[in-house]
């Protein structure tokens, strides 16, 4: 649950998320390496989107205005607006692209919201089913994350047969595509999430200001896991096994983090595991700081493991930053882990 802001190369070296934006353009739209006669670069008539935006103005049976295609492709401008509206972060989306585009529709008298006909076809001719279909493994592969930003709970992976490719993941839009159909295949508009997460979500209207995006928010200065206090002490008075999680909010944070946790039910989700914090503090009774030493000396001068290595042992899961959205709950029991001692975090 921490934000994603770097990415993977094909070969697996980190990139910024910047980079692999750039990449996921041209993966949607690939090109012929050799210009042709005039210097513009010549795209692939199949799976490009340029070329689909170029047919649809062409089209005689197109239901929307071809100027609206126009607008978006910018073909005098080498497609700067297109190029942008695909590959600008979050930010500006909403802040110049939204209000932009939206005045645009308003002065070709076009009601976006009421015309489904209007906005099924925009989502078709900018490809998403495709994208969906074909490049959400790219996607999850380039952002090196295997677990929903969304919830931090649930897998998003790939799996593979000879011939046959499947994704355990769904595609959410921040920005919901019934409203905004023009930002249905941009790059920081889809966040591979869980099934839960994204039906949860469905197609409710989204801002900035209210709800945190994966790609621009640290969930990690958000909030905090913690373990309920009076639990702990039952617990070790009386014995008593169940220790309830509890999130603390920054309450001076913006987006407020507490929408966030009603919208995907977290309090819900999240006290299903409480059998963790539990655990957690079994491993802070049995991991003195005498018995940490020797793992050190033991895994580190045996195996090579690094210090986070060695906690990650210790925890039973990833605990730094960077590796937050590797593996399911990682955050909670970095955080719980952290409270009690268990490692320096």
């Amino acid at each position: 649950m921490r934000i994603i802001d770097q990415g993977l190369d094909e070969q697996g070296n980190r990139i910024s998320i910047e980079e692999v934006a750039e990449q996921y353009f041209w993966k949607i739209n690939p090109k012929i390496k050799k210009p042709d006669r005039w210097g513009e670069d010549i795209f692939y008539k199949i799976g490009c989107l340029i070329n689909r935006l170029e047919q649809a103005i062409s089209s005689s049976t197109t239901y929307v205005h071809a100027d609206f295609y126009k607008y978006l492709l910018d073909k005098p401008n080498k497609y700067r607006l297109l190029k942008s509206i695909i590959t600008e972060n979050a930010i500006q989306l909403e802040q110049i692209f939204i209000p932009q585009i939206e005045s645009y529709l308003t002065s070709l008298g076009v009601d976006i919201r009421s015309d489904k006909k209007y906005r099924e076809e925009i989502i078709s001719i900018l490809g998403y089913e495709s994208i969906r279909s074909c490049h959400t493994q790219w996607l999850v592969d380039r952002l090196g994350i295997k677990t929903c930003p969304y919830c931090g709970i649930q897998y998003v992976l790939g799996v593979s047969r000879p011939g046959e490719k499947k994704v355990l993941c769904e595609l959410d839009h921040f920005f919901p595509k019934d409203t905004y159909p023009y930002l249905c295949v941009s790059f920081y508009n889809l966040i591979p999430s869980c099934a839960f997460c994204n039906r949860l979500k469905s197609s409710s209207v989204t801002s900035l200001g209210t709800y945190p995006h994966p790609y621009h928010h640290n969930f990690d200065q958000l909030f905090k896991f913690k373990a309920d206090p009076q639990d702990v002490i039952e617990m070790i008075i009386k014995g008593k096994k169940a220790i309830s999680i509890q999130p603390s909010f920054n309450v001076s944070s913006t987006p407020s983090i507490d929408k966030h946790f009603e919208r995907f039910r977290l309090n819900e989700v999240y006290a299903h595991h409480s059998d963790i914090a539990e655990e957690l503090y079994w491993k802070k009774y049995m991991y003195v700081d005498s018995r940490i030493e020797e793992l050190v000396k033991l895994l580190g001068n045996s195996l090579g493991l690094s210090k986070s290595e060695i906690e990650r042992f210790i925890v039973g899961n990833y605990v730094e930053d960077k590796d937050m959205l590797r593996r399911p709950l990682a955050k909670l029991m970095r955080d719980i882990a952290s409270e009690v001692k268990l490692i320096a975090k």
